[in-house]
């Protein structure tokens, strides 16, 4: 009778750690890489003015990230990984607005 009993726990718990894993290496990877660029944008931000040749190379990153992220829409996304990349573009947004304010 103990076999019954333990062979449903058994499959709850199965469920419940494949319902936690997941996500895509690939988001992972990307989440790194816009974080490393999002870096850049705010070293940027705190130099206090921009030169045209900090604009295209800012243009060419977001451009590039943008374009992996699009490829990356139909990936299985975690939570978490939808939080940090949401954590992510607002500290993107805020630094592109001290940009703004340099030029």
């Amino acid at each position: 009778m103990k076999k019954y009993r333990t062979t449903p726990l058994l499959l709850v718990l199965t469920l419940a750690l494949l319902a936690c894993g997941g996500g895509s290496t690939q988001v992972d990877s990307f989440i790194d890489s816009y974080e490393n660029v999002i870096e850049g944008f705010e070293d940027m931000a705190g130099k206090g003015s921009i030169s045209i040749q900090d604009i295209s190379k800012m243009n060419a990153k977001n451009m590039a990230m943008a374009n992996e992220g699009a490829t990356l829409q139909s990936e299985e996304w975690t939570d978490a990984q939808r939080k940090q990349y949401l954590e992510l573009t607002n500290r993107f947004s805020k630094a592109m607005f001290k940009i703004s304010e340099n030029i």
